[in-house]
């Protein structure tokens, strides 16, 4: 039944073109245009024919996964799917839809369908947390016989980790240049802050194009006060921050560069214009009032690759803020992260 519904040709429309008599030998004939439209597959069709295949095989518990549901922004479109769960639940169809895509609740993912709600369970992915990623840096490090205990691969291990931010798309990115530029190093026997620094550039340059789209959109020949604030923006674990905190963070790093901050209210001014089409959008407004936050959570880790390329360290804990707690372990041996402590690690300068 599914290849009957769905068959190619029923989905095409079909024209046929003739032509007659002497006039075929003269060509001067008359044509004749044959049109079959396509079949209109509807919702309720297709949950039929989903459902039906529990005639065919009821001992079969089919899985489908539809991936990257955010991307689809047509809302009619998203409507459609959330109706389509509603109506195979209806009928007890022996399969699960699994939808992911990045947004807070399910409505951001599938739009305010409540009544397929009930169909479904919500299933939040979180950041990793910051021990989480140090263990996927030393696994790493260990499959290459390399030993993390000692500098400064200890203090590389925990800027890489910083700069993720939660994301293991970047601790793998990372990982995976800086292991490059210490294969291709020869006479290397350890990490160096060099081969570091060379993955970091080497992975701004590769990270996803999606990714880099925002930001290239919202810095690239624009005044330079735009990439300060997407970095101020990115310079904290918390996903949202007010424009008090962003202009703090942004404060401080003119401060690291040596150049001068712009007035609040004008920092005010250009926040607003990193929420439009024309600057990415970069950035949107919070779920709270008065708060910013990327328009895509992953970008804000291409940030934190961007501001390190140029030598700014931003951090991932505030001190009014609260961050994930910053352990490293491997073993049976534990070591503490001196910011937790108050201080700082090392840096390229030191």
């Amino acid at each position: 039944m599914v290849i009957e519904v769905f068959d190619e040709r029923r989905l095409k429309t079909i024209q046929k073109s003739s032509t007659w008599g002497f006039g075929q030998w003269l060509s001067l004939g008359a044509t004749t245009i044959e049109t079959s439209v396509a079949p209109r597959i509807t919702v309720a069709l297709a949950a039929d024919t989903l459902a039906s295949l529990d005639a065919d095989r009821s001992d079969y518990f089919r899985v489908v996964v539809i991936d990257e549901m955010d991307r689809i922004t047509d809302q009619s479109i998203r409507g459609q799917f959330a109706e389509l769960v509603k109506l195979l639940g209806d009928r007890g169809a022996r399969i699960t839809i699994i939808f992911t895509g990045v947004g807070s609740d399910l409505e951001q993912i599938l739009g305010s369908h409540a009544s397929s709600f009930r169909q479904l369970a919500q299933i939040p992915l979180e950041r990793i947390d910051y021990q989480s990623a140090l263990d996927i840096i030393d696994d790493a490090l260990a499959k290459f016989g390399l030993s993390w205990e000692v500098e400064p691969t200890r203090t590389a291990r925990f800027r890489i980790a910083s700069i993720a931010n939660g994301f293991p798309y970047y601790v793998h990115l990372l990982m995976e240049k800086l292991l490059y530029k210490v294969y291709g190093d020869k006479g290397a026997t350890q990490i160096t802050l060099e081969h570091l620094s060379g993955a970091i550039a080497a992975a701004v340059t590769d990270a996803q194009e999606e990714i880099r789209k925002p930001y290239d959109k919202a810095t690239r020949g624009r005044a330079p006060h735009y990439k300060l604030l997407a970095w101020a923006a990115a310079d904290s674990w918390q996903l949202e921050r007010t424009a008090a905190q962003i202009y703090t963070s942004y404060t401080t790093i003119c401060e690291d560069l040596s150049v001068s901050a712009l007035p609040k209210d004008k920092i005010l001014q250009a926040l607003a214009t990193l929420k439009k089409p024309s600057h990415g959008p970069l950035l949107r407004a919070g779920y709270r009032k008065g708060q910013y936050q990327f328009t895509e959570n992953i970008v804000r880790g291409y940030v934190r690759l961007c501001a390190a390329a140029e030598g700014i360290e931003l951090r991932d804990i505030h001190p009014d803020e609260n961050g994930p707690r910053i352990t490293a372990q491997v073993r049976e041996k534990r070591y503490h992260d001196p910011r937790k402590y108050g201080g700082a690690p090392r840096t390229f300068g030191d």
